[in-house]
This record gives structure tokens, C-alpha cells and sequence, in this order.
């Protein structure tokens, strides 16, 4: 359980007393509370009910005047919205929700954010967590997003809020991005939950995955007490890393007027690549299990063309484009400084889902790459984070030639003046974790093995080095958990096992076994830490979507062991080994990304 600290105990007490009792199990009750004018008194002087302009939830309207009761399958929930003071600048401000379900389980879920934020919620509230009785808290880490300039590019990736008027950096936005507002929130949530409730929570959890992810590990890495469990999923906590990896994989394929890939080729890739690494885990089943462990290189096995390129075969400088991204950057002495992408499921899933296809893929190829109805989502988040939070136009890039491939080079001076402008919001501290762990919280973080946007391998990298600072894997494993996710896309979709309850959009059984946040809690409240989790894979294409294949997700470095006999896409016939050592294995493909155990 958290501490609190005395200051704490006393706002508890001067607020507490008078709403104590209010909701619980009372639905008249609830309805009085929740109004603007009762949460008013609520939050305080330095915090606002009233409505917000960055609300993003498309599964539930915004409350009007910033406080109603709501009823959605059954689970009847206060939702409230409002803005908050985060000092005494005056652009110190950041908005927020709450989610306050009628029958509470005594508990806080924070969730996290995406992109670089700019909205409360990522286009859908988590109303599954209500559902099973969470008071749910979000926030858009101090800043409104303005509309990207077009519909297909996110607009949680616009990022001129960085910069004042007259262009210099706005110091408060900036540091409320990085880790101010996400924390902040965390300590009056719970004064908030437990004024609202009249009691106070027994536990506090944060969930999120990309930006969500990377103030999962900022929250746990600067402020260790403010929640007793976190799940950080596919994490964006190399900001510099990630922002030059994105700009790389584009003008790697504009080197040249034949190197961009086609939306035909990215999928001719996929199958090379799947033909080649399938079998690779010792079954065929459709999934690559470690990628790392793949004997793959673009310039080496994809089918070139005699002529001109087309859906069937690639371009030499299409091959170097695609190699570039599955390789390592490096500095300009050769040493590795980020990690290239994985070779698996680089187009596989619908059209939006967020592989290497969506994140790099052009929408019009080869020419207009500049216009916003052609470029890919990397160039336009690329740009927008290096020039607003970097401040850096021209990150100096350039491609180096070794055996027929290419890999991106920047200069040392180059990231240490990116990581001087955003490495206050990066949460890739190995020591920073200590106190954390010190406490007894619990981290559990996953990242999908096809993630084309952000790279599975530094996080892969981040945790092998926590093993080594803490003397194994064993030893890790008492405190942090990593799902390595076979198959999985950015935080979901792809053709892997890639549904864990990790979204909480969905209602679903409250089950340790199949549900992530389940086995967060069983872990934290019963010292049981997670052994496996078996994950579904649904069918998308049909009204609704339909499971057709489970398998387990194992505690890194294990891999799922197929049993040898039964349905491949049954989960009984897999098990996790505590001995297993395989995602440790790597081959080819694995060395060229940067990931070398």
C-alpha cells in the first residue's frame, strides 16, 4: 500500500469528514455528489469543474458543465472534468477526468496518454475498468493538441504547444509533458477519490501504453510512491531515440527517387521474411516468436528486380531503405545508440494498425511525400517533436554503407544536445527504478514484438539491464515483469496473441490468468507475481470481433514451448518454462537491430 504523506493526511481529514459516506452504495446519494458544485468544493481552489476542449473519448460525450451521472451497460459512474494548477506560471495548467463508478472496489486507475499528448483520452475512455468498479483518472499532461493537417495523421503528435509565441521554449508546458501533470494528478486523485467515496483508497495503480508507457516508467523512475503498481506498455521513454528513428525510416527511402516501399511491397516483405523465421521457434504456426533470432537481411533475401519495381520485387535502394530500419543507428564511430525494428509482422492487420507499414508506409508513392495527405505517420510526428520539443530543424542524418546494407548515423553532439532538450522526460534510468522496488511496488511491462513504431528491442535492451544491475533474472522478476508479445503492433492488433485485458475498454472477467491489470493487482495485494498469461488473438474482420487463436505471453527471457501435439492456436498445448532462456537467443536479424545479449 502507497504512503501518504502527512500533508496529505490532513487535506484527507479537512475534506474527508465532510463528504464521508456520500456515494457508497447510494444511488440518490451519488447523483447529489456528483454536480459541478459539489466536486467543486471537492478539488479545491486550485482545480476547476467545467468542461474541457480536449475531452477524446468517441465512446462517451463529455459530461455537460463538467460533472453527470452516466449508466453504460449497466455500471452507473460519475464523469467529471475540469483543469488543474500546476504552479504559479501562467500556461501552468493542465486538464483532467474522473470516471467514479457507483460501486467502487476501493481502488485508483490512472491512465496514461499517447503520442505527446494534447487530449484526456485516446479516442476511447476505459469504461471495462469502471465496469469492474476502478475510479478512473486520465489528464492531457498540461496542453491542448491542435488538428493535424490532415485527418490520417495524428494529432496527438502536433507539438507547437512546446514553444512560446515568440519561439523559445515554454519551460512549464514542457516540463509538465514530461512528467508534471501525469504526477500532480496522481496526488490529488487520491485526495479527490477519497473526499468523493469518504474513505480512502486502499490501492493506486497507473496504466498506459506508448506515451502511457513512458510516464508509467517516468512516474515510477521520479516519484516511487505515487503508485503501488504500474503497467507500461510498448513505452516511448527514449524520446530523442525514438524521434530520430522515425525520421530515419522515412528519408531512408527518399535517398533515392526508386527507394520508397509500396503498401504491395511492405506486404511482399512480411511474406519473405515469415517464409524465412516462422519455423524458427521449432513450429509453423504463422508467428515469430524471437525475431531477433531470424536469419533475415533485406539486402541479402528479398527478390530484386530486373527492371523496373514492382508489387513482386524491390529496388536495390528499396532494400537498403527497408535494411536501414531493421538495423541499429549509430554514432558516427560505429557504436550502436538506438535499435533498429524487428523482422516480423511488418504489414500484417488491418489498415490501421500501427506496424511498420502504417508508421513508415507513404500514402502516395514515390512523389509528394511532403504533402500531408501522402506523408507517413513517422515524418509528421519526426518532425513535429524534433522541431518543438528538440529544437532542432536539421538533426544532421546520414546513411552509412557496410556489406550491401545501410544503417542511419548521428553525431554524438547531436543526441546530447536532443537529450539536454527532452531527457527530462525519458525513463530509461536503470538506477532511478531502486526506490521503487525498494518500496515493494510492482512493474509489469509488455511491448509487441512487431511494433513498427516504437522498437520492442529498447525496451528488450532496458530490461536486460535492470537483470544485470540486479544480479539476474530471478532476482528482477520479484519486482519487474516483462511480456515480450509475439506478433503484436503497436499496443495491440497485428497477428499475434495480442488481447490481455490491457486496453479496459471491453468489460471482461476479472482473471489473473488472461487479464494484465488482474495480474497487477493479484500481485501487489497477494505477493503472487505473474508466471503467465495466456493472450487472445481476435478476427477483426468480422461485425464483431471473435477470438481464433490463444496462446500464453511468458516472463522474458522465456518463450511460449509448444507441447508438441494438440491445436497450435490453443493455449493448452503451450507452456511457459521458469528455466527458459531462448528470447535470449539471436541471430542475423537480431545483431543488425542493435539487440546482441
Amino acid at each position: 500500500m502507497s504512503r501518504w504523506r502527512k500533508t496529505r493526511k490532513g487535506q484527507f481529514a479537512a475534506v474527508g469528514i465532510l463528504f464521508a459516506g456520500v456515494v457508497t452504495g447510494h444511488g440518490a446519494r451519488a447523483a447529489a455528489a456528483c454536480s459541478p458544485a459539489s466536486l467543486g468544493g471537492i478539488v479545491g481552489q486550485d482545480a476547476r469543474i467545467r468542461g474541457i476542449g480536449d475531452w477524446g473519448a468517441r465512446n462517451l460525450d463529455m459530461p455537460k458543465g463538467g460533472a453527470e451521472i452516466r449508466n453504460v451497460d449497466g455500471a452507473t459512474f460519475c464523469v467529471v472534468t475540469g483543469d488543474m494548477a500546476l504552479g504559479t506560471h501562467e500556461s501552468g495548467r493542465a486538464n483532467f477526468a474522473g470516471l467514479l463508478p457507483q460501486r467502487w472496489n476501493g481502488k485508483i486507475l490512472q491512465v496514461g496518454c499517447g503520442g505527446n499528448c494534447g487530449t484526456v483520452f485516446l479516442g476511447a475512455a476505459p469504461l471495462g475498468w469502471v465496469a469492474r468498479g476502478y475510479a478512473i483518472w486520465a489528464t492531457d499532461d498540461g496542453h491542448v493538441a491542435k488538428p493535424s493537417p490532415s485527418p490520417r495523421l495524428w494529432s496527438v503528435s502536433e507539438s507547437s504547444w512546446a514553444r512560446t509565441a515568440d519561439g523559445e521554449p515554454d519551460h512549464a508546458k514542457q516540463a509538465a509533458f514530461f512528467f508534471g501533470a501525469v504526477h500532480q494528478l496522481a496526488e490529488r486523485a487520491r485526495q479527490w477519490t477519497a473526499a468523493y467515496y469518504g474513505s480512502r483508497p486502499a490501492f493506486a495503480y497507473f496504466s498506459g501504453c506508448s506515451d502511457g508507457g513512458r510516464e508509467a516508467l517516468v512516474e515510477a523512475e521520479r516519484y516511487p510512491d505515487d503508485f503501488d503498481g504500474i503497467l507500461a506498455g510498448d513505452p516511448y521513454f527514449d524520446i530523442e531515440g525514438e524521434a530520430i528513428s522515425a525520421l530515419a525510416g522515412v528519408l531512408a527511402q527518399m535517398r533515392a527517387p526508386d527507394a520508397a516501399l509500396t503498401d504491395e511491397q511492405w506486404h511482399l516483405a512480411d511474406k519473405v521474411i515469415l517464409d524465412r523465421c516462422d519455423t524458427v521457434d521449432g513450429v509453423k504456426d504463422g508467428l515469430i516468436q524471437n525475431p531477433a533470432q531470424c536469419d533475415f537481411s533485406a539486402v541479402r533475401d528479398l527478390p530484386r528486380c530486373a527492371g523496373r519495381a514492382d508489387g513482386q520485387c524491390f529496388t536495390t535502394a528499396q532494400a537498403q531503405a527497408l535494411d536501414s530500419a531493421l538495423s541499429a543507428m549509430t554514432d558516427g564511430s560505429g557504436r550502436p545508440v538506438y535499435p533498429g525494428f524487428p523482422a516480423s509482422g511488418l504489414a500484417q492487420g488491418g489498415p490501421m494498425v500501427d506496424n511498420m507499414r502504417y508508421w513508415l508506409g507513404f500514402s502516395t508513392v514515390p512523389g509528394g511525400w511532403h504533402d500531408p495527405a501522402s506523408q507517413p505517420q513517422a515524418w509528421y510526428y519526426g518532425n513535429q517533436t524534433m522541431r518543438y520539443l528538440g529544437g532542432v530543424d536539421d538533426p544532421g542524418l546520414r546513411f552509412a554503407a557496410a556489406g550491401g546494407g545501410l544503417h542511419a548515423v548521428v553525431t554524438d553532439e547531436m543526441l546530447a544536445r536532443l537529450h539536454r532538450a527532452v531527457g527530462a522526460g525519458d525513463g530509461t534510468d536503470e538506477s532511478a527504478l531502486d526506490a521503487f522496488f525498494r518500496s515493494g511496488h510492482r512493474l509489469i511491462l509488455y511491448h509487441g514484438l512487431s511494433d513498427g513504431d516504437i522498437t520492442p528491442y529498447r525496451t528488450l535492451n532496458f530490461y536486460r539491464g535492470l537483470a544485470r544491475r540486479l544480479g539476474g533474472y530471478e532476482t528482477l522478476r520479484q519486482h519487474a515483469v516483462l511480456f515480450a508479445v509475439p506478433g503484436m503492433a503497436h499496443c495491440g492488433g497485428g497477428p499475434g496473441p495480442s488481447v490481455f485485458g490491457q486496453s479496459g475498454l471491453a468489460a471482461r472477467a476479472e482473471d489473473p490468468r488472461t487479464d494484465i491489470l488482474a495480474s497487477l493487482d493479484d500481485w501487489v495485494r497477494k505477493s503472487r507475481p505473474p508466471l503467465r498469461l495466456d493472450a487472445a488473438h481476435e478476427d477483426e474482420t468480422r461485425p464483431r470481433p471473435v477470438t481464433d487463436r490463444t496462446m500464453p505471453l511468458c516472463p522474458f527471457p522465456q518463450m511460449a514451448r509448444y507441447m508438441g501435439q494438440g491445436d497450435v492456436k490453443d493455449a493448452r498445448n503451450w507452456r511457459c518454462e521458469a528455466q527458459d532462456r531462448r528470447m535470449l537467443m539471436t541471430g542475423t536479424a537480431g545483431r543488425a537491430a542493435g539487440y546482441d545479449p
